[in-house]
């Protein structure tokens, strides 16, 4: 592990939080009491350097080697070099200049630096949004973070079961039982899964109902839906891989995926959409025909009942209605999203839209609800399912070709005679290759589905935090338009960052703003391998994917325009804000930007860190198939070279899905279990 800050770190440290989010002096004319209380309260005094700091020291030893880089450059007189700045160090530098240096950054022609720029600010803004004291209490007491009172942000609600068990919930169950063992223990089974996500928990209750015994075992933690407190910061921290800051080699895609029981399905946003059927006859090309069997639709079926998959809904939220309205105004026809969440009255409509912070009610039906009850309720005497949270196997033991096992990074020993590796497609393969399988395409055709957005400001209040995550999409080529609950941690992160007043007071709109993800079904893949790090993903937007972005962020921001929004911003950090206009007249106008016509800059750059991009989908890259040279797994799941190791996982798909993959993963893990384990 790398050591941790010096002094002159630290120094650096504070002076780059308060670089991003400066204190600023309110305007009284405009700006209410809350509001200049906001604007006063700098990074540094709403505690934000120790908790970056905390970050840091968690995540792999290159993460942290990077943001020591990146500190000590600063620290030297030579960055004058990097902004053709004076030569200082940042902390000799006035305000006004360290914001410059920042801008300078932002659009440098080095790669490196515009990476440190983007990873920076990501992390500090998020964190000074993300974080905060909910206040208040079930009575309603106390004045809520005053952050959040500044821009609308309610936090964490107050009917939250932990806060007033008397509110309203799904039918409640039991928390699921968990095992410890001790590092010197060995653990059998017949079967190890590791991964409790979208396809370890279908295979883990699949064979636990058969009478087979079951050990699932996952290095994420398991939180109870009463501890999943609904804070934003800490939420991330605990459920997702790497605390949240999971990137590719050059930073410039933040990727969101789940490590703790439940996977993706407990931070997910509740979409659940079929593989479309062209897609399917394109897998089935690949040497696997049992994806356009008719038995396999009928497992979609089955999985969207155990889910109780629908599309209704009270009605959409203001931002699915603003996606709703604008495809229609551009002449695309919208569809419902079905999702696997509860029959809604108003108080669970509203309080859905935290569910991408692990559901604290019970009414997104994840796999801690459904797949995982099924497997731990069948527990007898030589069968069932044990679930075995925070314990991260670190190589499968293999003997004269055959797996015996599995060891872990705490000294743990496992033994079966099966192994199902259901970690996602990013740490999969990565396992395979720790264990010494060797195939040429091992890690390789890693798709990402990589997403943008477009934000607009309404005039009237939006709330994007509350009611339904998605449920209005539309589809344009392979670009999917959806929509993502913008909790303000999430909505700072992927604020466009031209100056600390700017980005502040952008974020005062945050109750109106309504976003428009454009999700690209990638044709361009990339590869990920193992590193000191534990995973090297490399993957750039590129190409074909790249034009289809393009066209979709235009789309995009076309659809606010018709929807009513007042003005309009790519997450570009070259794309000027655009306005809306009436009669030749510009409105909304503020802070001495300048509006523009609505549309995309076709002089833009597009280089890496110039787009703000995400992944929430990761596939592909233990693709499963006919042909022995061009797939690492066979069409049943079992991985060549490895005799009893088997695969349920997104890693499987021979190509991007195009549509939320959370119901193609359970229906590919239900017939892996049926066809290759049973």
């Amino acid at each position: 592990m790398a050591s941790q800050l010096n002094p002159r770190h630290k120094e650096v440290l504070v002076a780059l939080c308060n670089a991003f989010i400066p204190s600023i002096q309110g305007e009284g004319d405009r700006d209410s009491e809350a509001v200049v209380r906001f604007l006063d309260l700098s990074a540094e005094a709403r505690g934000v350097p120790p908790l970056v700091e905390a970050l840091f020291a968690k995540l792999p030893f290159d993460y942290q080697l990077e943001f020591k880089m990146l500190l000590t450059l600063m620290s030297k007189r030579m960055l004058g070099l990097t902004w053709n700045g004076p030569l200082k160090s940042f902390t000799e530098l006035d305000p006004s200049q360290r914001e410059a240096v920042l801008q300078a950054w932002s659009v440098s022609r080095l790669g490196n630096l515009r990476a440190g720029f983007s990873s920076l600010k990501k992390l500090i803004c998020s964190i000074y949004y993300g974080h905060g004291d909910a206040g208040g209490d079930d009575k309603g007491g106390s004045e809520p973070d005053v952050v959040w009172r500044a821009i609308g942000y309610p936090g964490p609600r107050l009917d939250h079961p932990a806060r007033s068990p008397s509110s309203s919930q799904s039918e409640s169950l039991p928390a699921l039982p968990v095992i410890k063992a001790a590092a010197s223990e060995t653990l059998s089974a017949d079967v190890i899964v590791i991964g409790s996500g979208a396809g370890g928990s279908v295979v883990a209750a699949e064979l636990a109902k058969a009478g087979r015994d079951v050990l699932l075992v996952d290095k994420g933690p398991y939180l109870s839906e009463a501890e999943l407190n609904q804070q934003e910061v800490e939420m991330v921290d605990r459920l997702y891989d790497m605390h949240g800051a999971l990137t590719n080699r050059e930073r410039s895609m933040t990727v969101f995926a789940g490590s703790c029981i439940g996977g993706g399905t407990t931070i997910n946003w509740s979409a659940c959409l079929r593989t479309p059927e062209e897609i399917l006859a394109e897998w089935a090309g690949e040497g696997n025909p049992h994806f356009t069997d008719a038995a396999y639709q009928g497992l979609f079926g089955e999985v969207e009942a155990r889910l109780g998959v629908h599309s209704e809904t009270l009605r959409h939220n203001p931002q699915n209605q603003h996606l709703w309205q604008g495809a229609e105004g551009v002449g695309i026809k919208p569809a419902w999203i079905p999702r696997n969440v509860g029959v809604e009255d108003e108080a669970a409509w509203t309080r859905s839209g935290y569910g991408a912070l692990g559901d604290a009610y019970g009414d997104k039906r994840s796999t801690p609800r459904t797949w995982l009850q099924d497997a731990v309720a069948c527990q007898g005497e030589g069968s069932g399912a044990r679930i075995l949270p925070n314990c991260e196997v670190t190589q499968l033991t293999i003997k004269g070709g055959e797996v015996t096992g599995a060891q872990t990074k705490s000294g743990l020993t496992l033994k079966a005679k099966q192994v199902v590796l259901a970690l996602g497609a990013l740490r999969t393969p990565v396992l395979l290759e720790l264990s010494g399988l060797s195939h040429p395409q091992l890690g390789r055709h890693l798709h990402m589905h990589p997403t943008s957005a477009v934000s607009g400001v309404y005039p009237e209040t939006v709330d994007p935090w509350l009611g339904p995550m998605m449920s209005a999409m539309a589809e344009q080529g392979r670009v999917r338009f959806e929509t993502a609950p913008l909790h303000s941690g999430l909505m700072a992160l992927a604020q466009i960052w031209r100056s600390g007043e700017a980005h502040k007071r952008a974020m005062l709109h945050a109750r109106n703003t309504a976003g428009i993800i454009c999700l690209v079904r990638d044709q361009c893949p990339g590869s990920v391998r193992a590193s000191r790090s534990g995973i090297k993903i490399d993957y750039h937007l590129q190409g074909a994917d790249l034009a289809e972005m393009q066209s979709g962020l235009a789309t995009a921001l076309r659809m606010h325009e018709v929807a009513g929004a007042t003005s309009g911003q790519l997450m570009h950090q070259q794309a000027a804000r655009v306005f809306a206009s009436h009669d030749g007249v510009q409105d909304g106008v503020q802070d001495g930007e300048k509006g523009t016509a609505w549309g995309v800059d076709p002089d833009l750059a597009w280089r890496s860190n110039d787009l703000t991009v995400f992944s929430a989908h990761q596939m592909g890259s233990c693709r499963m198939g006919g042909n022995r040279t061009a797939h690492v797994v066979t069409p049943i799941g079992a991985v060549r070279g490895m005799r009893g190791v088997y695969v349920a996982d997104g890693s499987l798909f021979p190509s991007a899905s195009g549509v939320n993959p959370m119901i193609s993963i359970q229906a590919l893990a239900l017939y892996v279990a049926r066809a290759g384990l049973l």
